[in-house]
């Protein structure tokens, strides 16, 4: 992976890659951490859910991220921002175009992901909230 702000941590393992953001590179960091981006190969391998997930994961419904909705005090900046840190084209209306996603930039009181939209082999549509975060499953 690769990024136009310097990363806290850059590493590849035998089949994993991953970049940490620090909060600071990426808009402003009251109340954040680090930003991980993490990308196994293949992407069943992802070693940090440990060695068992498979056996916990009571849905395989879920198979694509579709978007990520960003709550955002000043979307247009957080999206530019965000656009630079990722290395793409820059945001049209406040979205950033990724692979098969997309990142979207909404106005909010507070920096937040909002909203999680992905597609899978779910029959209906399936939605839950979960920790203040909307996630939303359509059919593929």
């Amino acid at each position: 992976m690769s990024s136009k702000a310097p990363a806290h941590a850059d590493a590849a393992l035998d089949r994993e890659a991953w970049t940490h953001l620090r909060c600071a590179e990426t808009e402003d960091h009251r109340g954040a951490a680090i930003v991980s981006l993490d990308q196994p190969s293949p992407p069943e391998s992802w070693r940090w859910a440990g060695p068992s997930w498979h056996e916990f994961a009571s849905n395989p419904g879920a198979s694509k991220i579709v978007e990520v909705v960003v709550g955002a005090r000043d979307p247009a900046a957080m999206a530019r921002r965000w656009s630079e840190v990722l290395g793409t084209e820059a945001p049209v209306d406040d979205r950033i175009a990724i692979s098969a996603g997309a990142l979207r930039f909404v106005r909010a009181p507070v920096d937040v992901i909002v909203e999680c939209r992905l597609e899978g082999s779910a029959s209906a549509p399936v939605a839950s909230t979960i920790c203040g975060t909307r996630f939303r499953v359509s059919k593929a």
